[in-house]
């Protein structure tokens, strides 16, 4: 699971939760310059039979951007689903 956004110079921080439990504390989601689709979190190794839950939420009263989210898995789990 990948989650891509844009940082930049108005945004501020941000934190990540996966199925409730708080894996990212505090993500510094600013930049000289804005930059959009820029990684910001991964996950490796997830079990791709159980549903996820994530949720990133804004630490500041400033700028949060999510471009998009991936989720990726190997061959032979894609054709076994």
């Amino acid at each position: 699971m990948y989650l891509y956004g844009t940082v930049g110079p108005d945004h501020g921080s941000a934190s990540v939760t996966l199925n409730g439990e708080l894996v990212a504390t505090r993500m510094n989601l600013t930049s000289p310059w804005a930059m959009s689709y820029e990684l910001l979190w991964f996950a490796t190794g997830l079990d791709v039979s159980k549903p996820f839950n994530v949720s990133m939420t804004s630490l500041e009263d400033k700028k949060m951007t999510l471009d998009f989210l991936v989720m990726s898995v190997d061959g032979p789990t894609l054709s076994a689903l």
